[in-house]
């Protein structure tokens, strides 16, 4: 136990060398405690505060020129811009002098390793926010540019016409409801109404559902029938799954991250820092995060509730 004579510059002393001791333990816990989100979203580093994004289009089909006619013109269509805000996340406990003066250094090298599975928690929930919230518009963070919900039946396109990146009816995941996502997929327009060529890469979904999953996309012959019919889908997504999804039944068919228009944007990283009071003789321990979410375009996201 140490003991400081009444000091406080030897209180202040031994203060700084548990912070060291502890900062290294943070640093070192905080990899064993995955960001589940990485493997479908892409994370960032954000360059300001406050960032925005727009969507525009191309152009429509290229029109027939007649000979010695004129060209038809046509300009790119720009949507409504959309920002994103940093939102700053933090975290403390205070160790007492006594605790100090009369515990062991392990209970803070166990509170120190909490600290860390919070702050890693935040990210989860954060990330894994913008699928469980994809069915709904009621929240502007997880939106896309024109307000609709990121998952919807009809999306409005900015030179006229809808499409659609769910089933009209809640579908079971399953071996048709796999097949009709990637049909959704190789049908996939862009808000010029042009045909774009965008790969579905993943499926998303509960880990109740990840044996089911499995199975549907592991085995050599279909699993939904005895005549041992190839299985088509047999290769074609790799399966993320994580506890952060709230909805058991839900799943998400996904292009590559890099080809989405959504990511995690990091401002400060975890941090840990040490604060002394001389008059009480107490650290306070804390730790700070800035980050948030942007969500821009529907392109290459695909979902359905489930049943």
């Amino acid at each position: 136990m140490p003991d400081f004579g009444g000091s406080v510059a030897r209180m202040q002393e031994f203060s700084t060398l548990l912070f060291l001791g502890l900062s290294k333990v943070f640093k070192d816990d905080l990899p064993t405690h995955p960001e589940l989100f990485r493997p479908w979203l892409r994370v960032e580093s954000a360059k300001e505060f406050t960032e925005d994004g727009i969507v525009t289009t191309g152009f429509g089909p290229m029109p027939e020129k007649q000979i010695g006619g004129a060209f038809s013109v046509d300009k790119p269509k720009m949507g409504t811009a959309k920002e994103w805000t940093l939102k700053s996340y933090g975290l403390g406990f205070v160790a007492e002098y006594e605790l100090i003066r009369w515990e062991k250094y392990g209970v803070f090298k166990g509170i120190t390793k909490k600290l860390s599975r919070s702050g890693v928690d935040r990210k989860n929930v954060l990330a894994h926010a913008i699928l469980n919230n994809s069915f709904v518009s009621t929240d502007a963070a997880y939106t896309v540019h024109n307000g609709e919900a990121l998952i919807a039946t009809s999306h409005a396109l900015l030179r006229g016409g809808t499409t659609s990146n769910r089933p009209a009816t809640a579908t079971a995941l399953s071996y048709v409801g796999l097949q009709e996502a990637l049909t959704s997929f190789a049908t996939a327009v862009n808000e010029d109404g042009l045909f774009i060529a965008i790969q579905a890469a993943q499926l998303v979904c509960h880990p109740a559902k990840e044996w089911e999953a499995q199975t549907l996309l592991g085995s050599e012959y279909r699993p939904d029938n005895a005549n041992m019919n190839k299985n088509t889908l047999s290769g074609k997504l790799s399966i993320v799954s994580s506890p952060y999804l709230t909805s058991q039944t839900a799943w998400w068919v996904l292009a590559s991250k890099e080809s989405r228009e959504m990511s995690f944007d990091q401002g400060d990283d975890l941090e840990f820092r040490k604060d002394f009071d001389q008059s009480t003789w107490n650290n306070l321990f804390s730790m700070y995060m800035s980050a948030r979410v942007a969500v821009l375009h529907w392109y290459g996201t695909y979902g359905t509730p489930g049943v």
